[in-house]
């Protein structure tokens, strides 16, 4: 093969679809048609006259020329991204794309409700919010900062703990009296309860339930966040919901709060090659404050025994906080998956 027979755009097309798996999830990470970027890969494969992709039902699989491949091309993708940072490092202006996934609690009901300041602040920076009851992947590249509550344990990133969150039953005042007083655990096991369809569920209710000796039977289930809460707000049933969230709901009432409670953390997560772009950094310690400045809200109980005040922002994207792991330097993509992310100081 002669270079002019490459098309170098058609490698982006192609980490994308090795790292999705499936050619409909690389599409809606690219933006465009899976018939676009089946012609990509088609046309890569013919400039390297062989398969890259083995083609099963469960979606595409790397041969081990597209392994080589990969291996490569990431660590061309690196290499761009350090151009790039280096470039952006000479200038002030705070500008470009930056992709936030993020649980559609933490999402919709907290963050998308504070973009506006930072927007008002650098005009050309745009933010693209994700918001999804599971954790998108910044290795894969799906996002530029990841936020959930599991904390990834490989790969090059970066995580830090933004702050625990404090969960509570909830029902409305009207449900507990036509189903009979909660007085105490021995009650729960007769209510109705509302949560996670499986697939996307939290473990709080149930390791909560656990404790308690009492298994839920789900009546109702939803991946969406604001369903849950809008059907525990009709008087559907039980839930459990995050504090900050419900507390402000009037028309919800916490049941044996005493009783029947979980401390769930959200982390935030980037990836190694972007930790130095100003659009992703600004982006990150902007969440950062907003979460410090919230602290009472998303944990009511420390706040009501300690007055002190909240910490200062910690210098989360210096250089010096985010060393990369010796040795990890430029190595494979296969290599680097296996080793566990750098972890910030908390």
């Amino acid at each position: 093969m002669t270079n002019e027979h490459l098309d170098w755009d058609n490698l982006r097309y192609f980490l994308a679809v090795a790292r999705a798996g499936k050619l409909t999830a690389a599409a809606r990470r690219l933006g465009q048609d899976h018939t676009t970027v089946g012609r990509r890969i088609a046309s890569l494969e013919s400039a390297f006259q062989s398969k890259l992709f083995e083609r099963r039902p469960d979606g595409y699989r790397l041969t081990e020329v597209g392994q080589r491949l990969y291996e490569n091309v990431d660590a061309l993708e690196s290499s761009v991204w350090k151009i790039q940072r280096n470039i952006a490092g000479h200038t002030q202006h705070v500008e470009g794309s930056v992709r936030i996934g993020a649980p559609d609690d933490f999402g919709n009901v907290f963050l998308a409700k504070r973009i506006g300041e930072l927007q008002g602040l650098h005009p050309g920076l745009k933010i693209e919010l994700i918001t999804l009851p599971y954790t998108l992947s910044v290795s894969k590249r799906e996002v530029d900062i990841a936020i959930g509550i599991e904390r990834p344990v490989e790969g090059r990133l970066f995580v830090r703990k933004l702050t625990d969150f404090e969960m509570r039953l909830y029902a409305t005042r009207d449900y507990i009296d036509a189903h009979g007083p909660i007085d105490g655990a021995p009650d729960l096991a007769r209510q109705v309860w509302i949560g996670c369809v499986s697939d996307f569920n939290s473990t709080a209710l149930l390791d909560a339930a656990t404790g308690l000796d009492c298994t839920p039977t789900f009546r109702f289930t939803c991946s969406s966040f604001a369903g849950q809460v809008a059907a525990a707000g009709s008087g559907a049933g039980v839930a459990m919901l995050p504090r900050y969230v419900a507390d402000q709901e009037t028309s919800l009432t916490p049941v044996l709060p005493d009783v029947v409670k979980a401390t769930q953390a959200y982390h935030m997560v980037v990836h190694a090659d972007l930790r130095d772009l100003p659009r992703v950094r600004t982006m990150a310690n902007y969440i950062a404050q907003k979460v410090i400045e919230a602290r009472a809200r998303f944990v009511p109980s420390l706040a009501r025994s300690s007055q002190s005040k909240a910490p200062p922002l910690p210098a989360w994207f210096t250089r010096e906080a985010l060393a990369l792991l010796p040795g990890q330097g430029r190595e494979s993509a296969s290599v680097l998956e296996r080793r566990k992310p750098a972890v910030l100081a908390e």
